[in-house]
């Protein structure tokens, strides 16, 4: 619903305005063709609050804070990411429900008979009651302890045991923070030949949904950037060095509507994949988030892991130590469009 939320807001002075004023919002005016600035009480100038018209993003200069017009509600309302979203969707009449789209075939659909169209699904996933996590105990796992994924990280991502599978469970939420599913990873080290290491405990495509986006969406707004990797412990490792903007997509491909949820930030995009990836494949997933419109020009990047600080090949950027880290993101960045 993000999507749908900011693309019926974007652009639209009258219904921003309209939100604007039902929040309390005082001294509401446009100091640009593409700014709003206003009040949040009685006090001062009624100025100390920015809101772009064209991206949604919102500025508290008196507190120094960054966000969107939905962590705007969000604050203003006191209430949850995920009402706020609701709370949005609600007064601008929007469903939950996308249409599948079918990719327009070249020479008319001449070659339609000859091989299966390709449906783009950028339906939302099924949810399922939060209640549900209750038959999986909540716990920590010792062995992503030695792997320095400490409780207090654990916990913030929900993360529990499933007793009749000896699986760790991650559950994976919306971006309304609902839960879409549970993936269960064997609780040890060595993992025999014909075992699986992960399994889906409630079966769920990772491609409707990126994993931390609901848990991180202020941080990442905040950062003004969103570093997108492949599995959840990248996530989760990323948290315990101080990187809160990190996303994972369970995969290594951006599904149609991952792509969405990642340019609705309108920040910048650095793509983390796996050091197997190729180059050409990291710059086609680049590809599909790039904005260009007459107010912003996002700017996507591909972390270059063949680079001289990486001297004992690693399987991802967040099994790095963090002072090469650190490097990597400040000096070995491809641009996209210098490609």
């Amino acid at each position: 619903m993000i999507v749908k939320i900011k693309d019926k807001l974007r652009d639209n002075e009258e219904l921003i305005r309209d939100i604007l004023e039902e929040m309390g919002c005082n001294n509401i005016h446009k100091v640009s063709e593409d700014e709003f600035r206003f009040g949040m009480d009685d006090e001062g100038s009624g100025s100390g609050n920015s809101l772009f018209i064209s991206t949604l993003g919102y500025r508290s200069f008196s507190m120094s804070s960054y966000g969107d017009i939905i962590t705007l509600v969000k604050d203003m309302k006191n209430v949850t990411l995920g009402d706020s979203i609701r709370l949005l969707a609600n007064k601008l009449n929007i469903k939950a429900t996308y249409s599948q789209t079918e990719v327009k075939l070249p020479f008319g659909g001449f070659w339609k008979g000859l091989s299966k169209t390709k449906i783009i699904d950028e339906s939302p996933p099924l949810t399922y009651a939060l209640s549900t996590l209750n038959q999986y105990k909540y716990g920590v796992s010792l062995l992503w302890i030695r792997d320095e994924i400490s409780a207090l990280t654990q916990e913030f991502y929900s993360i529990g045991y499933d007793l009749a599978t000896d699986r760790i469970t991650i559950p994976w939420f919306n971006e309304t923070g609902e839960l879409c599913g549970i993936v269960g990873r064997l609780n040890k080290i060595n993992i025999g030949d014909k075992e699986c290491k992960y399994l889906s405990l409630i079966p769920f495509n990772k491609s409707k949904c990126l994993y931390g986006f609901y848990e991180n969406y202020q941080d990442i707004l905040n950062n003004g950037c969103i570093i997108i990797c492949e599995s959840e412990k990248s996530v989760m490792k990323g948290r315990e060095m101080g990187f809160n903007n990190i996303v994972a997509l369970g995969g290594n491909s951006i599904s149609p509507r991952q792509a969405r949820l990642i340019k609705s930030m309108f920040c910048k995009v650095v793509i983390a994949l796996d050091e197997d990836m190729t180059l050409e494949h990291c710059v086609e997933q680049a590809r599909k988030v790039q904005i260009q419109n007459v107010f912003f020009d996002s700017e996507v990047y591909i972390v270059d892991m063949n680079n001289e600080l990486i001297t004992d090949k690693k399987v991802s950027l967040l099994d790095l130590d963090k002072q090469i880290i650190d490097s990597i993101l400040e000096e070995h960045l491809i641009y996209i469009d210098e490609e």
